[in-house]
């Protein structure tokens, strides 16, 4: 039996894979990010800034847009990987999934 482990020393939530299963995609939450990871290789390919304390994730049916929880709530587009819009929920909700 083959087992790996990506060991990561910042906090990181449970991570989202797309549609495809060639991406996943874990928010970092140190670090303000969400963090873009090849499926085959292991290694991150992108590191995305989404604003502070992100919480989890989820990536749309097409694969093109990831869904982030903040303070305020992010849409990172998966193609560009920048961030393309937020949503204020205002006041101290605090969303998850």
């Amino acid at each position: 039996m083959i087992c790996s482990v990506l060991a990561l020393s910042v906090v990181y939530s449970t991570p989202e894979a797309s549609p495809d299963g060639t991406t996943i995609y874990v928010t970092n939450t140190d670090g303000n990010s969400v963090k873009v990871i090849s499926a085959a290789t292991g290694h991150v390919t992108a590191t995305i800034g989404v604003g502070g304390l992100p919480w989890q994730i989820v990536v749309s049916a097409n694969g093109k847009t990831a869904y982030v929880t903040l303070v305020a709530t992010s849409s990172s587009s998966t193609t560009t990987t920048t961030v393309v819009g937020s949503l204020n929920l205002g006041g101290t909700a605090r969303p998850v999934g």
